[in-house]
């Protein structure tokens, strides 16, 4: 080939003993090579053999890096553009779902939980787990569904864990997602009060494709909390039919006696109208370990 790598770059047509050496090439066999396109072919040729042998992007040589020549005949022409090799494309789909995965006041080791480390020992453990198998499929055949799941039951019994599987399995799918720790969550909202970050982060909570609300229910609750933020943000995702996912270590009865009761009053009447919200936006599975 070193006649061909001389006269890489140029690009006199005549050239047919240049032309006759590309289309010896094995990896150009297939095409027809000819004075209108063996510059590209070259091109190309050069790409294809820099990806022969490596081993990633760190040692990638082609330019720009992580991409290649690709051949596309149509109407019996060649056309040519670039397209990302396997370890550009693998880069920008774990890039993706970092993107598409959100946390906040949740441990990083939470985003190593697996749907296939989740354990279906019981009944409700694999209702749920099949649910959200189908909440997945429901995002890949473009008609998502609109309602959660609200995982209850004590400390321990992989309420969380199960929240996170699926927000990994969602950003696989470029699904944005946002899992958070509500009474972290709370506490952050009250220290924004009066600045314009109360009403991003409300925005934020409101728009997300699928909201996380973890350990709803643990938080200290309080007419502002309810009213102004539970109260408005359940709403907000009922109209818009936006998905929750909650977990907490509450019944369903113990959880409106919680909204129902604050520091400054009880009201009944709230709290209820709450949980009517609540179980229009989430199917709600028990969990006894």
């Amino acid at each position: 080939m070193k006649k061909l790598e001389a006269k890489f770059f140029e690009t006199d047509n005549d050239d047919k003993d240049y032309i006759n050496e590309l289309k010896g090439e094995p990896l150009l066999e297939s095409f027809d090579i000819n004075n209108d396109n063996y510059i590209e072919f070259a091109n190309a040729l050069r790409d294809w053999k820099n990806c022969q042998g490596c081993n990633g992007l760190a040692e990638c040589k082609n330019n720009p890096k992580g991409y290649l020549k690709n051949v596309i005949l149509a109407n019996n022409r060649y056309y040519f553009n670039t397209k990302a090799c396997s370890f550009m494309q693998e880069y920008e789909n774990k890039l993706s779902q970092k993107t598409c995965l959100n946390t906040l006041y949740i441990s990083k080791n939470v985003l190593k939980s697996s749907l296939n480390d989740f354990h279906l020992t019981n009944e409700a453990r694999t209702k749920a787990y099949n649910y959200i198998l189908k909440f997945i499929d429901s995002y890949k055949d473009n008609n998502h569904l609109t309602q959660g799941l609200c995982l209850t039951g004590p400390c321990g019994c992989g309420k969380t864990y199960l929240l996170a599987a699926l927000a990994n399995e969602l950003a696989k799918i470029n699904v944005e997602s946002l899992l958070i720790y509500v009474p972290d969550l709370i506490r952050d909202l009250k220290s924004a009060v009066g600045t314009p970050r109360l009403e991003e982060m409300m925005n934020m909570l409101k728009e997300v494709p699928v909201l996380m609300l973890d350990d709803l229910g643990s938080e200290m609750m309080s007419p502002w909390v309810r009213d102004e933020i539970i109260s408005p943000l359940l709403n907000f995702r009922m109209m818009d039919e936006k998905p929750v996912f909650i977990s907490t270590n509450l019944s369903m009865s113990s959880l409106t006696n919680h909204f129902a009761s604050t520091n400054v009053d009880e009201d009944k009447t709230k709290a209820t109208r709450i949980m009517t919200r609540l179980q229009r936006l989430v199917l709600v599975v028990k969990f006894n370990d």
